[in-house]
Formats: structure tokens, sequence, C-alpha cells
């Protein structure tokens, strides 16, 4: 409006110039619109410029800050609890079982405390047997392992009379009798440290008298490991018969140093006896059922001179930190 009343002012002060035709004032007012346009165009431009530039950020330079550290820690201890024994046909930590001794009825033993233990060995328990008169050897088969699975009690165990479900890896589900074994537990955390579990049974002795020439024979020994343990074992156990002669010690299990198992020995390791196959029933004299391990075995020579009465031994196990070798 300002620019159209200028003109208009214009107008009236040249009263005697020729009016002003039309088509003129058409052009003046296309020229301002032309400037109106530019003017227009050149505020906008300048406006986005800013928004861009206002867009970019700006980089700031700061002085360099001293760094703060914090820590980490963490302790580690021997684990020296006893470790419960456990189910020779199916080994499980969380379900440690109550070994039934048959020579020893208070029994079993505790196992050893410390980071390397031996947790269980069975008794070898031979029946009652009629002296023989045939003038040939004799083998007589051991007892068979029994033992009950845990409860709810809180204590880990059942009564002995209270045989529960075994389960088994090693064929069979049997609730009454099972291998005799012997078990190991490697909580040092070492990979590689090894260890060896030997046995030494002493002289079978009746009031002082020794039954000559006797020893225990045990046929087709089992290594196995409890469930979840994802260590080897290597050498394991020895390979064929093992045989206890009195007084003398014998590799029953071991691990040696090598790197052909992964963290060898490490864990709870059970040296079972034979297997379900070797498991039965027999009578002894007395008349009685008798359940045995046939692959445990007291080989008897014709030579041994028998009396009547009982003959005990010991049996003293040992484990080392010495590493086993093949």
């Amino acid at each position: 409006m300002t620019n159209y009343l200028g003109i208009n002012r214009v107008a009236r002060t040249i009263e005697y110039a020729e009016p002003i035709r039309p088509a003129s004032i058409k052009s003046v007012r296309r020229k301002i619109m032309k400037r109106s346009n530019k003017l227009s165009k050149i505020v906008t431009s300048a406006l986005f410029a800013t928004l861009i530039l206002g867009a970019v950020p700006l980089t700031s330079v700061s002085a360099d800050l001293p760094p703060y550290q914090s820590y980490g820690q963490i302790i580690f201890q021997s684990d020296n609890a006893v470790t419960l024994p456990e189910n020779p046909f199916d080994p499980n930590p969380d379900k440690p079982v109550r070994p039934i001794d048959p020579i020893m009825p208070d029994g079993p033993n505790l196992g050893t405390a410390g980071p390397l233990s031996i947790d269980y060995a069975s008794s070898f328990e031979f029946g009652t047997q009629l002296i023989p008169s045939d003038g040939k050897d004799h083998e007589y088969n051991a007892t068979a392992q029994a033992f009950s699975e845990p409860d709810d009690s809180g204590d880990g165990f059942v009564s002995p009379g209270d045989p529960g479900e075994i389960g088994s890896n090693l064929g069979g589900s049997l609730s009454d009798k099972a291998p005799l074994y012997a078990q190991v537990t490697d909580k040092r955390g070492n990979e590689n440290a090894g260890w060896t579990l030997k046995a030494t049974v002493s002289d079978f002795t009746n009031k002082g008298e020794t039954l000559a020439g006797v020893s225990i024979k045990i046929d087709g020994i089992n290594t196995i490991t409890e469930k979840g343990n994802t260590a080897g074992i290597s050498p394991g156990a020895p390979t064929g018969s093992v045989e206890l002669v009195p007084n003398a010690a014998t590799t029953i299990m071991s691990a040696g140093t090598d790197d052909t198992a992964t963290h060898n020995g490490f864990g709870t390791w059970l040296s079972v006896f034979g297997s379900a196959s070797d498991l039965g029933t027999e009578k002894d004299a007395t008349g009685g059922d008798r359940n045995v391990d046939k692959a445990v075995r007291l080989v008897v020579p014709e030579s041994a001179e028998i009396a009547d009465g009982t003959y005990e031994a010991e049996v003293n196990w040992e484990l080392s930190d010495t590493p086993g070798s093949d």
C-alpha cells in the first residue's frame, strides 16, 4: 500500500501533466511486484542458510581429564568338605547314597576330607563257606554292595533297610544289589594334576593263624564319573584283572598328567568292580540267600590250611597326588 500511495501523491502534484494511462500504472505495479518477489527470495534464502548452519554441530575443544580406576576381586579357597558316596549305577552329586557295610553294621567309615579325597570304598565279605575237602583251589564271590538312595529328611540318606530304586548306566535296574566300588574326588582345580588310588589287603587271620596264599581277584573294572562332569580320565582303571595280594599295594584307579583327557581326573570318579551282569544270588553254608558280585572273588589255594572260625583282613586304601601312568 505504501508504494501505491506514493505513486498517487506523485500523480497529484503534477496538475497539468498528461494523465497516467492505465497501461503505465500496470507497468509500475508489475515492477514493484518483481522487486517484492526478489526481496522475499533473498529473505527466504537467508533464513534457510541460517537453519542449515544451525544444524551443524560445533566441535568443542576440551582439555584432557585424568582417568579414574575401580577394581575387581574374587577369593577362592579349597573345598575341604567330605564328598558323600554316590550310586555306582548312576552317579549323581544331588542324590548321594548310604552304602551298607556287611562287615561293619555301624559303618561304613566316613570319607576323608580335603580337596583330594577318598569318599568311599566297599568292604569285601565272602559269606559263610564250608571247609573244602576236595583238594582243589576255590573261589568265593564277594557279597554285593547294598545301599539306599536319599530321602527328604535333610541328612542326605535314608535308613539302610529301605533301599530305593536304583537307576543304571551299566545295564539293569536293581534295588537290592550293586557292584562293589571305590570313589575318589579331586576338587583341587589344577588341570591334569594327577592322582593314584591304591589298595593293600592284609593277611586273612583267624586267632593269629594266617590263611596263606589267598588273594582277592577283581575283574572288569569300570571307571565312571558323576552326572554333569565333563572331565576325562587317563589312564583310568588298569586293563584286565587286578589281584590284591596280601601286603602289596595295587593300583585301582589313576589320573595322569598328559593331555589325552580334558581336566584329567577332576571331579568325582568311581572305580566300579564289574557290572549288572556280574550280580546274582547264591546260597551259602547257612542255607540263606546272599547277593553277590561275581567280579570280586577270594581265591583260596588247595594248599591253604583252613580252620573253623572267622578269618579277617583289613584293606587299606591310599590316595596320593602322584600322577598315574599307563
